[in-house]
């Protein structure tokens, strides 16, 4: 399974900045109070506590507010411990997130207690049980907070599922810019993680033999493409296999040492930095047009890059037109594919990319026929599954948010087997049930993994499209798909919770 595979190519310690995974361990912290010293503690408090509490209407994020900001004063330790505790349980039965990150902090920050193990269940709880916009914006506040450090040294397994639970809690609330913010950069580490994938292998093989160029290649991709970390990305483009890569990577160094050794006042050698800085802005806008997203994107944004920093060494004239180049490059960054030509905003908004398809998951059941209109309409088909590792996703998927039947993107043919995918991927795997295939004019997945035939009944599905129109079906996309699938709960929960 790739989840396992995933799982060993891991980073499994890793001590982040606002995130100690291993803060209990920190000697230098006191360790948590006898139970007997905190029972007094709990006494002592809610002498005082215990009426507020009762009295109706009673405001627990302010409660909790105020029992953090009086731990701080309190001279006992016992009595700070408990408080803090308390404050942080207040939190979480009124969906506080923010209040009850700021109770852990002073926990995290005096006790020997676990550090990111207790903000993930304390907002695994919260996000599960989140209902008002405000509430939801406070969760996903707290929730990326945790996680960007984590995700930072790609310990994707440690953020899997506050990872996806905080993706579906910034869907629901995408009408709303901070929202729609959230959806996208979730989106781009959730990106990381499928990335991680083909990149974790890569990197173990480049360590080994420097001379690996594919290696180096996706090691490349992968920390300036997805990570966004160019001073890693760039050495292992520059091996790479990609010649359009490996001239872009060039000029890019080029231009960084250029700047470390600019010296004021020389026109000519400044005229030649302009030049370096130029050719390195051209270089990335031309390598966008032969990359697929999210590369393109990533090309774009590097191209933007040297362009702004080259704006403030030119005149006017010279601005105005670089001007022009970042309004356009980031126009096409913004710019709906046109595969998703036929979307509407809202459903745009959820759609995730990964290894040339997008997919989307419509949140509503339907009849095959509806579901099969409901795609076409919109230039899509209906999820390949044509593997094991693609199976066993969507049955995971499935099972994780509750969903009983699915449709695939099957259909009969009059040829041997009798069946194809409709994204042209090859009918290579099968899952049929005890008894199946039987008449029928589409295939349903069921809980446990397994196909059945059926003609009618409402069930969900999982769209999918190519990065271009017009363009061929990749080989494996059927499994990327249900990697997809596996990780885009958020189309899912809404709807099936």
């Amino acid at each position: 399974m790739i989840r396992s595979f995933l799982m060993a190519c891991l980073i499994s310690g890793v001590v982040a900045s606002g995130v100690a995974l291993g803060a209990d361990e920190d000697l230098s912290r006191a360790p948590v109070p006898l139970p007997q010293q905190q029972q007094d503690a709990v006494s002592k408090l809610y002498t005082t506590l215990k009426p507020e509490l009762s009295r109706k209407g009673a405001d627990l994020p302010l409660i909790a507010s105020r029992l953090v900001a009086d731990a701080e004063a309190a001279t006992d330790d016992a009595l700070r411990y408990v408080t803090l505790r308390e404050a942080r349980e207040l939190a979480v039965r009124a969906g506080d997130a923010m209040v009850a990150m700021s109770a852990i902090d002073g926990l995290v920050k005096r006790y020997r207690v676990p550090d990111f193990a207790q903000r993930t269940e304390v907002l695994l709880t919260i996000g599960r049980n989140v209902r008002e916009p405000e509430q939801a914006l406070k969760f996903i506040r707290a929730s990326m907070v945790v996680l960007e450090p984590i995700v930072r040294a790609d310990a994707f397994e440690r953020t899997e599922p506050l990872l996806t639970l905080t993706e579906r809690v910034a869907r629901s609330v995408s009408a709303r810019r901070e929202g729609a913010e959230a959806v996208h950069k979730l989106s781009l580490w959730k990106s990381g993680s499928r990335e991680y994938i083909w990149a974790g292998p890569a990197i173990a093989r480049a360590k080994k033999d420097p001379e690996d160029d594919e290696a180096s290649l996706q090691v490349g991709r992968y920390f300036c493409f997805v990570k966004r970390d160019w001073d890693r990305g760039l050495p292992a483009l520059l091996r790479g296999s990609d010649a359009s890569l490996r001239s872009a990577a060039s000029l890019d160094l080029a231009a960084q040492r250029a700047i470390a050794a600019e010296k004021p006042g020389a026109r000519e050698a400044q005229l030649e930095l302009i030049d370096k800085l130029m050719q390195a802005a051209e270089a990335w806008k031309r390598s966008s047009r032969l990359r697929s997203e999210p590369y393109r994107a990533a090309a774009l944004e590097r191209a933007i890059h040297w362009w702004q920093t080259v704006r403030s060494r030119v005149g006017e004239d010279a601005q105005g037109r670089i001007n022009q180049e970042i309004d356009e490059a980031q126009a096409k960054i913004r710019a709906r594919p046109a595969s998703l030509a036929k979307l509407s905003e809202s459903d745009a908004a959820r759609v995730i990319q990964f290894r040339g398809r997008f997919f989307l998951f419509v949140g509503t059941r339907k009849e095959l026929h509806d579901a099969v209109a409901w795609a076409a309409e919109r230039h899509g088909v209906l999820v390949a599954a044509n593997d094991d590792d693609a199976n066993a996703f969507l049955r995971d998927l499935m099972k994780d948010m509750g969903v009983p039947r699915l449709w695939l993107g099957a259909e009969r043919t009059t040829d041997k087997p009798g069946w194809k995918w409709s994204d042209g991927s090859p009918w290579k795997f099968t899952s049929w049930a005890p008894g199946e295939p039987k008449a029928g004019a589409g295939v349903l997945m069921g809980a446990d993994g397994k196909w059945s035939v059926a003609d009618t009944g409402p069930a969900w599905y999982l769209v999918t499209w190519p990065e271009r129109t017009g363009a061929a079906t990749q080989p494996g996309s059927a499994t990327q798909a249900a990697t997809q699938a596996a990780t885009q709960a958020a189309g899912v929960d809404d709807a099936a919770q």
